[in-house]
């Protein structure tokens, strides 16, 4: 069959439908997670247009925005990357400003974050409904949706018309058809010779590359994580990076499958080894033994379990003093100083139950009801000294009444506390 050239490949202005330029050489990768990109060749004197774009290939409409364009030796040269910007202030790769959305819906911050680039969400985004809380940082788009798509364990990615996409994917059969050409030199990256004006075969769905092969793995189904097409004037291909069916997903790494991003993923995590342990976990206590140590379960994140249960957990406790715990009581788990024997375990939520209010030195007290009785007594007698001298016939017998209830106010508590700290809360 036929291979795609290049001669069939056009860039369109947007501002111009009617102006479609042919691009000469082409190099496309449409990656698993993130914005495609494409390294584009013109032959003189036709140019790349500046600004937003959309280019034919085969029967896929990329909608993009030429984000560099240069001379070279009597071509021109560029770069197209996808989304819907309109000008060269706005892009995912563009800041956006710092802002504080409280319990919101994840959609509605997306849209906003998007909006204030010049972006959109795709319409078929899933999983985005979930209400969050999220500080924004005055960073690049790019790296905002990073911190949303990790939050809700989902892929972010830009489709060919622009559009940002967020959900998992369900890996449907691609429709595209082509001629498998090799596995040469890496058999998770097999070499196809597309057909002739079929839709490009994107991440995220399946192929099967030689099905005159019945039990073998080239009859099998194969998911497609990374695409790329390249072409000149003599000839066109795609290369398929397949999913890694052996991916460790305890890493709680969503591109694990990606083999590309897999292998700078394993890279990063060799470099960064000593930071493994700096992480803070959460957990619910089990109990707390006699020796104040803590038994703790954590959380699953993303429906993964990284750690165990742990046992021995050192609470940490304010200056001076302990820390009291009781089953069920939620919990922040963290390694000191990022060495992994030497857990530590500090308040995480604030206890239903602890509800009475410290006393600091200017607070209050109020008088226990023996001290009021026994003030009075004493108040009395006083009084019938100094006024009736026929009151001193009685004065041993009332003496001895008033010792006797000093005794016991003295064995009692003489104060309450009527006032106390609203900001810290000890048990029962």
């Amino acid at each position: 069959m036929p291979n795609q050239l290049s001669s069939e490949c056009f860039v369109t202005p947007l501002s111009d439908t009617q102006d479609a330029r042919p691009i000469h050489v082409y190099d496309l990768l449409l990656p698993y997670a993130g914005a495609w990109s494409m390294r584009v060749e013109m032959m003189g004197p036709v140019v790349l247009p500046d600004g937003p774009v959309t280019v034919q290939l085969g029967a896929s409409l990329l909608r993009g925005f030429v984000v560099r364009t240069s001379p070279d030796r009597g071509h021109y040269v560029g770069v197209i990357v996808g989304g819907q910007a309109q000008t060269t202030n706005q892009g995912i790769h563009q800041p956006v400003p710092a802002q504080q959305f409280w319990q919101t819906p994840a959609r509605e911050i997306l849209t906003r974050t998007l909006t204030a680039v010049g972006e959109t969400l795709a319409t078929d985004s899933t999983g985005v409904d979930t209400v969050l809380s999220y500080p924004r940082r005055a960073v690049r788009c790019d790296r905002a949706l990073d911190d949303i798509a990790d939050a809700l364990g989902l892929v972010w990615r830009v489709k060919l018309d622009g559009s940002v996409w967020f959900g998992s994917y369900t890996w449907p059969a691609s429709p595209t058809a082509y001629t498998y050409q090799s596995k040469q030199p890496d058999v998770a990256a097999p070499l196809l010779a597309p057909d002739p004006f079929q839709p490009l075969i994107e991440p995220g769905t399946t192929v099967t590359l030689d099905r005159n092969r019945p039990g073998s793995l080239d009859a099998t189904p194969q998911r497609v994580t990374v695409s790329r097409y390249w072409s000149d004037e003599k000839e066109a291909y795609a290369r398929l990076w397949l999913a890694d069916a052996d991916a460790d997903f305890t890493t709680d790494d969503k591109l694990a499958t990606d083999r590309i991003h897999g292998g700078f993923a394993a890279l990063a995590r060799a470099a960064t080894r000593g930071t493994d342990w700096y992480r803070t976990f959460q957990g619910q206590v089990v109990t707390q033994r006699g020796d104040d140590t803590l038994d703790i379960t954590l959380d699953r994140v993303f429906g993964q379990g990284e750690l165990p249960p742990l046992r021995g957990v050192a609470p940490a406790t304010v200056n001076g003093g302990a820390s009291s715990y009781k089953s069920g009581d939620r919990v922040a788990i963290y390694f000191e100083g990022g060495d992994f024997r030497r857990p530590r375990a500090t308040t995480s939520e604030p206890a239903a139950d602890a509800t009475l209010g410290v006393a600091r030195q200017t607070d209050t007290v109020g008088q226990a009801v023996g001290l009021s009785t026994w003030a009075g007594l004493v108040t009395a007698v006083a009084t019938a000294f100094t006024t009736d001298p026929i009151f001193a016939t009685f004065a041993g017998s009332t003496q001895s009444a008033i010792t006797a209830l000093s005794k016991a106010v003295l064995a009692d508590p003489i104060g309450t506390i009527t006032s106390g700290s609203t900001d810290l809360k000890l048990r029962k």
